[in-house]
């Protein structure tokens, strides 16, 4: 069994366990429940790819214009925004009627991420 000697290797313990936790709810929970979100919605396959894929190029083409706004707050603004804006994205994401709803939710979540 692995002991922890110092606060640092605890550190690290904890953050693994948390990048953990992340990869299971990205990779178990997701796919179990898209398909109730599919049929729910009555998406196509195509709509449901695109929503999958929606948040990498917003994160992507708005990471460096973000990156100033954290240099102008500072770190803690940034990062409240950052929550408020990811918080946005899972309320919107849950009360979506159609594609465009829960494409535009999940986009916000582009928008959030890189302010984390």
């Amino acid at each position: 069994m692995y002991e922890c000697k110092t606060e640092l290797q605890m550190g690290y313990v904890r953050s693994r366990l948390a990048c953990l936790l992340l990869v299971w709810d990205d990779h178990i929970i997701a796919p179990s429940i898209s398909v109730i979100i599919h049929e729910d919605l009555n998406l196509t396959y195509f709509q449901f790819g695109t929503i999958l894929r929606a948040w990498p190029p917003t994160y992507i083409v708005v990471s460096f214009a973000e990156g100033v706004v954290i240099g102008r707050f500072g770190i803690r603004k940034s990062i409240a925004l950052g929550v408020l804006l990811l918080s946005l994205s899972a309320f919107f994401r849950s009360i979506a009627w159609d594609y465009a709803t829960l494409f535009t939710a999940v986009t916000v979540f582009g928008f959030g991420g890189p302010l984390i």
